[in-house]
């Protein structure tokens, strides 16, 4: 699935990638094809966007200047792509520079890791901002160790949640309805096809720091305990 992203949309990916150093593959289409350059997204001044190279070039970077290339960034379970240039090459530090300019355009290509369960119908998911903004409300779609989707009014969340967003997932699983509180990103949203006034939201986990990764253990623990095809403990 591929996903349009409004320049809005795409800074604020833009901003969730340098903060997570996001790796980068460059296709110069100067170059023979399969020829790429890999690295991570360092930075972004103005219109540039600053790449660390990780890995050796397979051809000189001098002839790179002003070549146009393909790059795809990977931003959690996604694919962000876009044709952009090369404006400048930096070899006089311990790894090579790449200067791109910053693209006016980009998509997002889903490419999840794992599976979902399907959700018990009508479980409340409470989406709290990052940044100040009023707390949404959706319903559980499906989740997995990796993150979730929820259904939520298109009119409230389509404007106030965007792709790259950092946001608090508040909901209850479980037999016992086991509380969660879990940081999250969102990583995609698309049309409800059976109701045109609602949007899928998709995000992913952020398990950083102790306290997220305990808590995504446990979520996980649930999900096992769960699956219909998990295999029974030994006594």
């Amino acid at each position: 699935m591929l996903l349009d992203l409004s320049l809005r949309q795409q800074n604020r990916a833009l901003e969730h990638a340098v903060r997570c150093g996001a790796a980068v593959e460059i296709e110069p289409r100067t170059w023979s094809s399969g020829d790429q350059l890999r690295g991570r997204l360092s930075g972004r001044d103005g219109a540039t966007l600053r790449i660390e190279l990780t890995e050796t070039p397979p051809q000189p970077l001098s002839s790179l200047v002003g070549a146009f290339c393909d790059a795809r960034m990977t931003l959690g379970t996604d694919l962000v792509q876009f044709a952009t240039c090369v404006i400048d090459v930096l070899e006089d530090g311990a790894a090579p520079r790449v200067l791109l300019a910053t693209p006016q355009s980009s998509q997002l290509a889903n490419r999840r890791r794992f599976m979902r369960h399907s959700a018990q119908e009508g479980t409340p998911v409470s989406i709290r901002p990052a940044e100040a903004g009023a707390t949404h409300v959706g319903e559980l779609v499906n989740i997995g160790p990796d993150g979730l989707a929820c259904r939520a009014p298109r009119e409230e969340v389509d404007e106030a949640l965007l792709i790259g967003d950092s946001c608090r997932l508040v909901f209850e699983l479980g037999p016992d309805g086991t509380p969660f509180d879990l940081a999250a990103v969102i990583c995609n949203k698309a049309a409800d096809r059976s109701d045109r006034t609602h949007l899928i939201v998709g995000f992913e986990f952020d398990a950083v720091g102790a306290t997220a990764e305990s808590a995504l253990h446990r979520l996980r623990a649930v999900l096992y305990d769960a699956a219909p095809d998990a295999p029974e403990h030994d006594a």
